[in-house]
């Protein structure tokens, strides 16, 4: 018997500390057909097939880092959703950024405890990938993905919630120091897929994800090649194969797909001549030499007992911030991490003192090897049901007549880059499900010494949401 599987997650995350690579030409390839020929990406009609008419709503055209490189690629204008007139309250905003830490965490120590050494992934890119997918559940599978995905919002305001939030991120701001955020989702869809209205109405106005038909059944790589080209001109080259062979097949009927790409400059770089080589406890155990990153400044910064936390701002508005979680001891990197929680990380990030702190901090790159596969780890956070072929219920997203036409959940694919150096961070996340079948006062305080020479743990965030989350143990 088969079944669809759902498209899987992919997810990037890039930091400034290098330009990035040039766009390839895979990016502007148009989708297959079963003839190999293109097709135009689409909404869908009444009916719930997809037809040709191409994307509708808004651009985002955002703005650009401060002391970037005009020749840098940027990543394609996205497809805002739709505006709301009133936007969602500040409280479900403040739900939603919690529920995808909460995730985030969840996933963050079972894949952290898998992927030895440098890691990243992105809370933020999961969360939207499988909040699209949450919408189409019904029954003991909403249930499961409710719980799991620590929903505590109902359908019609989580959808607006997810619709300011990314109003917020990519509406024009007049702050020409802002960095440059994008998130872009699109539904890959099997050509012959009837998909439900409301769920098409959902993705299209709550997240703005166009529809683009595809030839699984008969091209199913062409199809995969198409989608993969997809993330990487979104992510300006950063997230490339994000879905490996043979993760589309003449089963899938639906990939669910979102790019997050990130660009900012500190809010005051650090000084390239105050970088030197100095030593560096990779793994809080071997003595390694890496370029060290100075400044002395004011920074937010609190002592929380077994950690240090030092908040690093991006841009004039500072909405957007590197935090470091430095454990106190060299070999204290795997205590934190078993420590926190949402419960006890957000609370962290608020109400910082701001001391005169002296940094030493490493330039850092983290880039993607294969692409993670989240599958198992949904799993054993309770999330069963979308993965069975007899019993996942997402009739919300197509009513199948056949038990071998019920759609399921294949496998989630993700992938991050961070790196970040003297000028800032650029971040870059995708994520995909598949579907198939089946300022300061006068220094006249001592500083506090921020010495980051062993392994820590780092955010990417803006005031309520995680966008990337990973831990450095040797520098590279």
């Amino acid at each position: 018997m088969k079944h669809l599987a759902l498209p899987t997650l992919l997810l990037c995350a890039l930091a400034a500390c290098d330009e990035p690579r040039a766009t390839t030409t895979t990016a502007s390839r148009e989708p297959a057909t079963k003839s190999g020929s293109a097709t135009k990406s689409g909404t869908a009609t009444k009916s719930g097939s997809a037809t040709d008419s191409g994307a509708t709503g808004s651009s985002a055209t955002g703005s650009s880092a401060t002391g970037s490189d005009p020749a840098t690629p940027k990543p394609p204008e996205v497809t805002l959703p739709a505006k709301l007139e009133t936007p969602a309250p500040a409280a479900d905003l403040a739900a939603l950024g919690a529920s995808h830490a909460a995730l985030g965490l969840d996933l963050y120590k079972k894949l952290g405890a898998e992927s030895p050494g440098n890691f990243a992934m992105s809370p933020a890119s999961i969360g939207l990938a499988l909040g699209m997918t949450y919408l189409g559940a019904r029954g003991d599978t909403a249930s499961e993905m409710k719980r799991v995905l620590h929903v505590t919002l109902e359908p019609g305001p989580l959808e607006r919630a997810y619709q300011s939030l990314l109003w917020a991120w990519q509406a024009p701001k007049d702050d020409a120091t802002a960095p440059l955020l994008r998130v872009a989702n699109r539904l890959f869809v099997e050509r012959t897929l009837k998909v439900e209205d409301p769920f098409l109405a959902s993705t299209r106005d709550g997240f703005g994800a166009p529809v683009e038909l595809l030839d699984f059944v008969g091209a199913s790589e062409a199809s995969r090649g198409r989608i993969n080209g997809w993330v990487e001109a979104q992510t300006v080259g950063r997230i490339t194969e994000l879905l490996p062979p043979p993760a589309v097949t003449r089963d899938t009927r639906l990939v669910l797909t979102n790019a997050l790409y990130f660009k900012g400059t500190w809010d005051e770089p650090f000084y390239e001549q105050a970088t030197k080589t100095e030593p560096f406890w990779a793994e809080g155990t071997r003595e390694t030499s890496v370029p060290t990153m100075h400044t002395l400044r004011h920074f937010g910064h609190r002592d929380a007992g077994d950690f240090a936390v030092l908040e690093l701002p991006f841009g004039e508005s500072a909405h957007y911030l590197m935090t470091i979680l430095l454990p106190k001891k060299r070999d204290g990197l795997a205590a934190l991490e078993a420590s926190l929680d949402a419960a006890r990380l957000l609370p962290l990030l608020r109400d910082l003192e701001h001391p005169r702190v002296d940094v030493a901090l490493p330039r850092f790159k983290i880039e993607p090897g294969a692409s993670l596969k989240l599958k198992d780890a949904f799993e054993a956070l309770g999330m069963k049901s979308a993965f069975d072929g007899g019993q996942a219920d997402f009739t919300g997203i197509h009513r199948f007549a056949k038990p071998e036409d019920r759609l399921y959940v294949s496998q989630i694919f993700h992938k991050a880059f961070v790196a970040v150096d003297e000028k800032g961070a650029e971040a870059a996340a995708a994520t995909a499900v598949s579907m198939a079948r089946a300022g300061s006062a006068p220094p006249t305080d001592q500083p506090v010494p921020f010495v980051a020479d062993h392994p820590f743990l780092f955010l990417l965030h803006d005031r309520a949401e995680i966008l990337f989350i990973g831990r450095v143990v040797a520098p590279k």
